[in-house]
């Protein structure tokens, strides 16, 4: 910095946007050199000085744009830009100009059939020291999303390479770019990580030479030691480890050995900085900071910027995109959708859309239309409050029925058939009963087990009583009538099978409902495939009344001659209304039930009209989506025809209207009307949502999004004591900075540091109306690594992966059989486009994901004895590298152990970890040791890492002979001794299965202590415009009452830290140290199976048996 410079250090109240000038943003991710500053605000990037005041603007684009860095020479920017989808590396002239695009791969991944969905990939770091190379993050090489390499693209364009780390987060060179200091993984850029945080992904600086391969440890903090930034003889990084536990700036002087605290920020984390020649230039709290070398000094920059807020302009938005909640009218002529906070009305056939409430700083979702059709209740959600409002179908003002609630309030609403109850339920999953007039409530029931427990709430046709179901101590789930007038409540169900979704008949005489009291397990010839119970589901049907017949009892034959009850053409089906009180038996109700005929399924809804039980089922699910070929259903039982019909092939979310005449489904992405009739040809009417349009006010929703965010953490997180203490003062610091947002981006960071505060696992946000983000581009992978010849400026094929082309999801392309390619061959053209440095080879594999690509190639960089071949790309090659770094492990573990040891890769509990659990476990069983490597688990399903689990601790009890001697364990078990790796990315169940790998004593644990994460949480909440939102809400803990894992980690039995010298020469330790102790063990005690007995001899002497003698009335023996 030159001598001289005068700093700014007055301090603005924030501001929102005016038309009248510049404004007081956010700023983010600023970067520095000489007497320039740049950085990010509303999705762009700014230049000012240091002296402040209005910043010029550098890009304009309508994309996203961040991680900005001068090159060392201060003529050029590089930066992470979100374009078409993806995140790639440009670099814009720091005086401004034409944007420039350095680096095309993405990480897109398929999401549905043509659909693609990309992530946050390829962030700028830097530059290398001469300015030669932009240095940047990126996924593109890894087998797992936690993976992120460093690599070099040159600022003249070209193939990037990855630098000699084998996996890293942020990093800095020496001043002669022989060493890096890094982070070993890279949490900082995303928008929930947690605060006070001291688990295994706690980083620290660590540095590593590149040209002797070692490493060394430079902080030893227990908490977060990131953004390393290395100058001259020391390193600048930003830690937690002061006083109120923020992220603030701290340096280590190697000639020193010494730490030394810079700032002292007591509020807000500093948030990327990044080093120049005269200093590191920060935000925090969104202002913007400049420490210089010279004097040692933090300096505030005021600046403004004069934007024109275009991602906060008012627009309209298709509210049909982010439907909150549906019902339908009294007459079945109209539905009521909640859509991006509004209520709506849409018609069946004529008239037009109409927008109920026009609030912009409300979230208005959940309605239920009123039997009368006059009125329709909803959830309002504003300010720090939900309450339950009534509103004209018409329009007009909201009438409460609640007031200064204390906790948010869920959906469905359910009214009853007269118009005088309502029931709704509450954050603490109590079922509340409310008079519409008087506003008296009562507490019907209570659910501990979790969010969204009173589902299936239902009334009787005289509004008389409740019925629903809840989570009983087996966690079964049974069925529960509740009496309006005495306000008693009775449980009907054994506890031995999941009852639920009942309804009454309109008759009065049954009462319906699905029970999964089926067994169909799924046979198969693997261990593993026998034991999955799909179509679980009956549907059932309850005499209320003693007396009353079942409605499968045999029927009178007709006399002879006797007129047959045949209705006539146009006559219509009805059946009686029970309107009065309903008297109901309650002894011995369930054992009054018998199951209806109708196929066996997965029922989730069921409603009752005109002698028709109406129900909806879900397809059996599998890891990963639905059992192939199967779809939602609405079905249809006729009582008086004992018949089932299908009505609709993909039927689902069903109502029905008051008056009985029409039911409300969605179908294929369309609503749809039906009237209730056992007819599949009943003519049907799609409801058109296309004029849902509501006018959105970003800023107005925004605090509205923010609210929200901090009331379903206030009345959902699993610790209300630290709710108590901490919630109301994170919601005022975060909250006050939110009218300097200027993207919704913004909004997701501010959301994403208030919940980080807890410092707790599995609270996230994320999503939402961008307004920037576009459709992920088609760039595709040919599932290969390429290599430049300088010589010739061709590019090779350096690898080829082969993956494996028997299973869905690793095609190889360059690996099918017949196609003439190999390693080492020449890359001459791609779709007949010459391809020569600098030209990107990626650049040409632009938007041909889904398409056939021709590749010329030669043995030769000259081209000559060319040909030509044609292959289909992938959306990504994490599969094929995954699938490399598994055969390779197992090579080396084989090797090692000469074959005695056996490896199973753990990837995740989902469907890709289950997949390769089965294919792996079976052919390692015979080993007599199994490493068993959980390093990156990204967890999952508990459920799947329970079956893991259980597969590998089952014990070995007995062996089984054919009569040709071949012999096989029983039960399916190893035999073997056991040991498990694991690491820092070891997270969720992740965690969970080193601690009870260790707690079950199956084998030493050995490695890096875990991420710390075993609070979790039932489901995502939706926000209004489409974002997503997950709270912890729930919380392992060990059988002598303590919590256990959560922010601390499991700890190894035996500590092994990667070091990336050694893994660069092959050399894995953690793998070796797990094979080593196995084969100490198999040498002391080998494990081998029993060989079976010899044959007993043909015809084997009998036992003497006493003399029986028989007498009149008994038999005596001996």
């Amino acid at each position: 910095m030159a001598a001289g410079l005068t700093l700014t250090a007055s301090a603005t109240a924030a501001s929102p946007p005016t038309a009248n000038g510049p404004i007081k943003a956010l700023i983010r991710y600023p970067t520095m050199h000489g007497n320039s500053v740049v950085f990010e605000a509303g999705g762009n990037l700014w230049r000012t000085t240091m002296q402040g005041g209005t910043a010029t603007q550098l890009t304009s684009d309508s994309g996203f744009d961040m991680a900005p860095h001068f090159s060392p020479d201060g003529q050029w920017v590089a930066f992470t830009g979100w374009y078409q989808g993806n995140t790639d590396v440009y670099v814009v002239p720091a005086a401004g100009g034409a944007v420039r695009r350095l680096t095309y791969h993405s990480i897109n991944r398929k999401v549905g059939e043509g659909k693609l969905r990309t992530s946050l990939d390829n962030i700028v770091l830097g530059w290398t020291p001469d300015g030669k190379n932009v240095v940047f993050l990126s996924r593109r090489t890894s087998f797992n999303p936690q993976v992120m390499h460093a690599f070099t693209v040159p600022l003249d364009g070209g193939l990037p390479k990855q630098l000699p780390l084998p996996w890293t987060g942020p990093l800095s060179f020496n001043a002669s770019g022989t060493e890096v200091a890094y982070n070993k993984l890279s949490r900082v850029f995303r928008p929930f990580h947690r605060k006070h945080y001291f688990g295994g992904q706690a980083q620290d600086i660590w540095t590593y030479d590149f040209k002797t391969g070692k490493s060394r440890q430079i902080t030893h903090w227990k908490g977060a030691d990131v953004w390393p930034m290395w100058h001259g003889d020391t390193i600048y990084f930003t830690s937690d480890r002061g006083a109120k536990g923020v992220q603030n700036l701290w340096s280590y002087s190697f000639s020193k050995n010494q730490f030394t605290q810079l700032t002292h920020f007591d509020a807000y984390d500093i948030d990327s900085p990044t080093l120049g020649h005269d200093g590191i230039a920060l935000s925090d709290g969104g202002d913007l900071y400049v420490y210089t070398f010279n004097d040692g000094q933090l300096h505030r920059i005021d600046v403004r910027v004069p934007m024109n807020d275009k991602h906060a302009q008012p627009h309209w938005a298709d509210a049909s995109k982010t439907l909150a909640g549906a019902t339908i009218a009294p007459s079945g002529k109209l539905a009521a959708f909640s859509g991006r906070g509004a209520l709506f009305t849409v018609p069946a056939k004529h008239g037009s859309t109409q927008t109920l409430t026009h609030d912009p700083a409300a979230d208005e979702r959940d309605p239920a239309w009123s039997p009368d059709g006059k009125q329709i209740a909803y959830i309002l959600a504003k300010g720090r409050s939900d309450e339950i409002a009534l509103r004209n179908a018409t329009g007009g003002a909201p009438t409460l029925l609640t007031h200064d609630s204390k906790l948010s309030y869920q959906g469905p609403l359910t009214w009853s058939p007269d118009g005088h109850w309502i029931t709704y339920i509450d954050a603490d999953e109590h079922l509340w009963l409310q008079n519409v007039q008087s506003g008296k409530r009562y507490k019907v029931a209570t659910d501990r087990s979790g969010r969204g427990a009173f589902g299936d709430v239902t009334w009787s046709p005289g509004s008389d009583w409740i019925a629903f179901s809840r989570m009983l101590a087996d966690r079964k789930r049974g069925l529960f009538l509740y009496h309006v007038t005495d306000h008693s409540l009775h449980g009907i169900s054994s506890g031995q099978f999941d009852d639920d979704a009942p309804a009454f008949s309109t008759d009065g005489k049954y009462l319906f409902f699905a029970s999964d009291r089926l067994v169909n397990l799924a046979g198969g010839t693997s261990d593993w495939s026998s034991t999955t119970n799909l179509d679980s589901s009956g549907l059932y049907a309850a005499t209320l009344d003693k007396d009353t017949a079942s409605p499968l009892a045999p029927r009178q034959p007709k006399a002879a001659g006797q007129p047959t009850d045949k209705p006539k053409k146009n006559d219509k089906k009805k059946a009686s209304t029970h309107t009065g009180p309903l008297h109901i038996d309650l002894a011995g109700l369930m054992s009054r039930a018998v199951q209806l005929p109708v196929p066996a399924t997965n029922i989730d809804r069921v409603r009752a009209a005109k002698g028709v039980v109406y129900y909806s089922t879900q397809p059996n699910y599998v890891l990963g989506g639905h059992l192939t070929g199967e779809k939602p259903q609405l079905r249809a039982y006729d009582l008086d025809k004992r018949k089932d019909l299908t009505l609709d092939d993909g039927g689902q979310d069903l109502t029905l209207s008051a008056d009985d005449s029409t039911l409300m489904y969605e179908s294929k992405g369309h609503w749809v009307l039906r009237p209730t009739s056992f007819d599949k040809k009943a003519k049907t009417q799609k409801l058109d949502l296309s004029h849902m349009r509501r006018w959105v006010q970003p800023r107005a929703e925004w605090a509205t999004i923010f609210g929200e965010s901090w009331r379903d953490v206030r009345d959902y997180f699993l610790n209300p004591q630290l709710v108590k203490a901490h919630w109301d003062a994170m919601g005022q610091r975060y909250g006050k900075l939110l009218p300097r947002a200027t993207s919704r981006n913004d909004v997701n960071w501010l959301i994403g540091n208030m919940i980080a505060t807890f410092g707790e696992s599995h609270m996230y946000v994320g999503g939402g109306d961008q307004g920037w983000k576009s459709p992920a581009s088609e760039t595709a992978d040919l599932g290969a690594d390429f290599a430049l010849d300088t010589a010739s400026g061709r590019y090779k094929l350096a690898r080829i992966y082969h993956g494996d082309n028997t299973l869905p999801g690793y095609r190889a392309p360059l690996a099918q059989p017949g196609l003439k390619v190999s390693t080492g061959d020449y890359v001459l053209a791609i779709n007949g486009q010459s391809l020569k440095a600098p030209m990107n080879p990626y650049a040409l594999l632009n938007g041909t994901y889904g398409t056939t690509v021709s590749l010329r190639l030669s043995r030769h960089a000259s081209g000559r004895q060319a040909w030509t071949i044609h292959v289909k790309p992938i959306a990504n090659a994490e599969k094929l590298h995954l699938l490399a770094w598994i055969r390779h492990n197992r090579e080396m573990v084989s090797k090692l152990s000469n074959g005695k040891v056996g490896y199973v890769y753990l990837n995740d509990f989902e469907a890709t970890g289950a997949h390769e659990f089965i294919r792996q476990y079976a052919s390692q069983m015979h080993k007599q040791g199994i490493v068993f490597d959980d390093r990156w688990n990204l967890g999952g399903s508990d459920a799947l890492e329970m079956s893991v689990f259980s597969r590998i601790a089952r014990k070995l009890t007995n062996m089984f002979a054919t009569r040709l001697g071949w012999t096989f364990t029983g039960p399916t078990a190893s035999y073997g001794y056991k040991a498990l790796i694991y690491n820092r990315g070891s997270a969720s169940n992740g965690d969970m299965f080193p601690y009870m790998f260790k707690q079950a004593h199956l084998g030493p644990i050995i490695g890096d202590r875990s991420w710390a994460g075993v609070r979790g949480y039932d489901g995502p909440f939706s926000l209004l415009d489409g974002g997503h939102l997950t709270v912890s809400d729930n919380a392992m803990y060990s059988l002598h009452s303590k919590w256990v894992v959560e922010n601390i980690g499991v700890e190894p039995d035996v500590t092994v830290h990667d070091k990336p010298g050694q893994l660069n020469r092959g050399h894995d330790a953690q793998l070796q140290t797990a094979v080593d102790m196995l084969m100490k063990k198999i040498k002391a005690a080998p494990r081998t199976l029993p060989a079976p007995p010899p044959w007993t001899p043909a015809f084997p002497k009998q036992p003497v048996y006493p003399q029986c003698t028989d007498h009149m009335n008994h038999t005596t023996c001996g």
